[in-house]
């Protein structure tokens, strides 16, 4: 039996979601089929050097020049020019906790405080994003649900969803908003997707979250 030959990318070329030249070549090779998405885990995308195997089943060893890991849109520098090796980042569960719209800011900061216990102490990832607060499940799963839900507001509510794993990479959550409401054009960049929103339409790039309530 033959062996497949193991491709190499040595480094990253650019990023799709800031070079025009390859925001456009990644839509050309996705219409085309010749796409390769490199789909990583959070411990992966900060190696040096790993193996790993394209979605399309390619054998591809990637050695990563940046101390700062790979980032979702990376274009890899393999020597194949039919092809686009494209870096996706593996989403993860969250448990998403919901404020009620009429909570106050004290029973807000109340609430905060509460979380701000629970997770500290069991050293969970959170991340905070207007009224909606998000706790990382990692290796404990369901407990880390059954334990928030205990110090739940009147009118919050708790449920799991896939999430793009840099929402836990920087302190605030990860996420920045950029919004102009005079024409009701705004623009949402949540660090491995971005957002646009122009008379109604709606785009996303390389992550699409998705949720689904406990019950």
């Amino acid at each position: 039996m033959t062996e497949k030959t193991m491709l190499v990318a040595n480094g990253v070329e650019g990023n799709v979601h800031e070079d025009d030249t390859l925001h456009e070549a990644y839509h050309d090779h996705d219409a085309a089929g010749t796409l390769e998405r490199v789909v990583v885990d959070a411990t992966t995308r900060r190696r040096s050097r790993f193996r790993t195997t394209t979605e399309s089943g390619t054998d591809l060893g990637v050695v990563v020049n940046s101390s700062d890991g790979l980032r979702p849109g990376d274009v890899l520098a393999v020597d194949d020019s039919d092809r686009l090796f494209v870096v996706e980042f593996e989403q993860e569960t969250a448990v998403v906790v919901e404020l009620p719209d009429g909570a106050t800011d004290t029973e807000t900061l109340a609430a905060a405080v509460a979380f701000g216990h629970v997770v500290g102490n069991k050293h969970w990832d959170l991340a905070v994003d207007g009224g909606r607060v998000y706790v990382r499940v990692g290796a404990d799963g369901p407990r880390v649900a059954d334990e928030l839900r205990e110090h739940l507001l009147d009118g919050a509510t708790l449920h799991h969803e896939q999430v793009d794993p840099t929402l836990f990479d920087t302190s605030g959550g990860g996420v920045d908003h950029d919004h102009s409401h005079g024409d009701h054009t705004h623009s949402h960049a949540h660090d491995g997707h971005n957002h646009s929103h122009d008379g109604g339409s709606h785009t996303h790039s390389l992550t699409r979250p998705t949720e689904g309530n406990d019950e």
